[in-house]
């Protein structure tokens, strides 16, 4: 047992390492097709970019995308009755914030400064300074009202002994 110990362990690491080299090739490879990744971008494991249509999504400045979080610039729904694809540009704006499992659909428009929690549905724009949940996602109130509520609280409670 204390043979396998180290070997897992290494394993690990060696998983690790080439996964996140994948997903570094994987958004290069990306960006060479057209996405648009700002400066100071914070991409967490696992986000989906449309394959098919990366040119249509921007990322700007200062923005954090965490886990899971899937960005669509092509709705194919309607495509079997229709024979149509909606397509459309998917921008994200500076200093916003996508929760784990958002999915943004296409043509959205969100920030800046905005905050989109975890598991929304986002299918239309979210505004500037604006939080916004649910499925469909919709805004509940200020960023910068919540960022003062939580430094407030912050600066009461004691966090840790």
């Amino acid at each position: 047992m204390r043979t396998l110990l180290p070997i897992l362990k290494f394993a690990a690491a060696t998983l690790s390492r080439t996964r996140h080299k994948y997903e570094a090739l994987r958004l290069k490879n990306l960006i060479a097709r057209g996405l648009i990744i700002g400066k100071n971008v914070y991409i967490n494991k696992n986000v989906l970019f449309d394959s098919s249509h990366p040119y249509l999504i921007e990322i700007q400045d200062n923005c954090r995308i965490s886990a899971d979080v899937r960005f669509l610039a092509h709705d194919a729904t309607t495509f079997r009755q229709l024979g149509i694809t909606r397509v459309a540009k998917v921008r994200i704006l500076e200093d916003t914030f996508i929760g784990e499992r958002a999915i943004i659909l296409p043509g959205v428009t969100i920030g800046p400064n905005a905050l989109i929690a975890a598991g929304s549905v986002v299918n239309r724009d979210i505004g500037e300074d604006m939080c916004a949940a649910g499925n469909p996602a919709r805004p509940y109130g200020k960023f910068s009202e919540l960022l003062g509520r939580y430094c407030k609280e912050v600066s009461q409670e004691k966090l840790f002994d």
